[in-house]
Order: structure tokens, then C-alpha cells, then sequence
């Protein structure tokens, strides 16, 4: 791990080893009461997760953190992350 990522913020303290779902944020949003007003942030680089992104991203079990693809790419093998 690149200690001198400025994306890394002791995240290792609750992310690492966790399992994570791989999620459409467009369909997981029109899942929501109140879909057009929902967003999430990546958990390392800060971007806006919302029903308007293309693609996918990452969420914990939980459904508290979400992590978007790139930042999952790069941080996906130090952090031992399991996917479904």
C-alpha cells in the first residue's frame, strides 16, 4: 500500500477484510424512498455516488460506505476485500 496515497486516511480501520456488494447506483437509488435526493461519497477520494452515475461502485454490508469503482481498483488488494 502506498502509505502516501492522500486518498488513505486510516480507512484500513474499518474497511479492510470486509465484504462488499457491487451495485448500479442508478437502480440501488430508485430503490430509496426519496431516490432523487440521495447521494453517497467515496470513502477514499470524496467523489458524489448518486443515481445519475454510470457504471457501478461498492457498498459494505451495512450499507453505510460505499467505495466508487476506481478507487476499488486500486485499493482492492491491500485491503482484502471480498465481492459479490
Amino acid at each position: 500500500m502506498n502509505e502516501s496515497d492522500w486518498r488513505l486516511m486510516g480507512q484500513d480501520e474499518y474497511l479492510k477484510g470486509v465484504h462488499l456488494n457491487k451495485i448500479n447506483p442508478t437502480n440501488y437509488s430508485k430503490q430509496l424512498e426519496q431516490p432523487e435526493l440521495w447521494h453517497e461519497h467515496c470513502e477514499f477520494c470524496m467523489e458524489k455516488i448518486d443515481g445519475n452515475c454510470d457504471g457501478i461502485c461498492y457498498i459494505t454490508d451495512d450499507k453505510y460506505r460505499f467505495i466508487c469503482k476506481q478507487c476499488y481498483e486500486d485499493f482492492k488488494d491491500d485491503f482484502k476485500w471480498t465481492v459479490d
